[in-house]
């Protein structure tokens, strides 16, 4: 079953008080990015873009983290970034944060390079 995508875009817009203009190019350009275009089976039929209705559900939590995030600056990015990175490889984590310590690095300097 197919779904109004744009509906559901415009809502998660909505909630999250999202009016840049530049919005939906970076949301085009991250649904390609993650083969999103072919996963959702997107269709679009009278000016209104469709999904696949459970594919959708696959990728929800993924557009609703991408939306809720949109407009963070780099460094609140990074720090989100680094939780989930921690929360998965926590013996990793720590080691990165000694070794940045020691070597007087912060953790927003690393990752930028």
């Amino acid at each position: 079953m197919k779904i109004n995508f744009t509906d559901y875009i415009n809502n998660l817009k909505e909630q999250f008080s999202i009016t840049d203009q530049e919005f939906e190019t970076e949301f085009s350009i991250f649904c390609e990015a993650n083969d999103l275009t072919e996963n959702l089976n997107l269709e679009f039929k009278n000016r209104i873009l469709y999904a696949d209705e459970q594919n959708l559900l696959k990728y929800k939590k993924a557009i609703e983290e991408y939306v809720s995030n949109y407009g963070l600056d780099t460094s609140k990015k990074v720090e989100l970034l680094f939780k989930r990175f921690a929360a998965q490889f926590p013996v990793t984590a720590d080691l990165y944060r000694k070794f940045s310590k020691q070597n007087k690095f912060s953790i927003k300097y690393t990752t930028m390079f």
